[in-house]
């Protein structure tokens, strides 16, 4: 398993508007959408997107399983 440090995108956060304009460059709008945790050697679905609320800031959750 690869360590946070090791990542190239360790330290960086996304927008909802930066993701939305990434996933709008695949060509198949309808590939599942994965997430990893890892560096890539594993992945999980996304299940649920919400809205989450935590010291007095909001923010968007993706739900995995």
């Amino acid at each position: 398993m690869k360590e946070e440090s090791d990542n190239q995108w360790g330290a960086n956060s996304k927008s909802i508007s930066q993701v939305i304009k990434e996933l709008q460059t695949f060509e198949d709008q309808e590939l599942t959408v994965m997430v990893s945790s890892d560096g890539g050697e594993t992945f999980k679905p996304v299940k649920l997107i919400g809205k989450g609320f935590a010291n007095n800031e909001t923010y968007c959750t993706l739900f995995i399983s």
